[in-house]
């Protein structure tokens, strides 16, 4: 998680993130989550939930998603949008062209992020989504 933030401290674009599930040893990600947000201020919104509606615009319209939740493998492919998919999660999933797999190092999510925020858009909100099965796959 550490990496994957301070790789997010390196855009000034707003964040939309999305709060990990409630499962034991998440609280190390909020804790981490909620430091994030007393470092980078007012462009950072964090959320526990969305309806649906709600959610599959937020995929459709954002600049890249960037975790480990499989929305980002599964739902994000519908609409093409891209994602920055950190560790080995996902491994075994199906994959199509807008996924760029990554490891847990802050200069390769920093890259993948730049490709992906050089392509067109209109929008300008990066998601990200952890899931708390990433805390087994990081050293602190």
């Amino acid at each position: 998680m550490a990496k994957t933030l301070d790789a997010l401290k390196q855009f000034p674009q707003s964040l939309l993130i999305l709060w990990p599930n409630i499962d034991a040893g998440s609280e190390r990600l909020v804790n981490a989550l909620k430091q994030f947000e007393r470092e980078e201020g007012a462009r950072v919104g964090f959320f526990n939930n969305f309806s649906l509606e709600t959610y599959t615009n937020i995929l459709r319209h954002a600049r890249v998603i960037i975790g480990n939740s499989s929305s980002g493998i599964r739902e994000a492919s519908y609409f093409g949008t891209p994602v920055v998919n950190i560790g080995s999660r996902q491994e075994g999933r199906e994959r199509t062209a807008n996924i760029i797999d990554v490891g847990h190092d802050t200069q390769e999510i920093i890259s993948a992020i730049q490709n992906n925020l050089k392509k067109e858009s209109t929008q300008w909100t990066i998601v990200m989504e952890m899931a708390q099965q990433e805390l087994r796959l990081l050293k602190y």
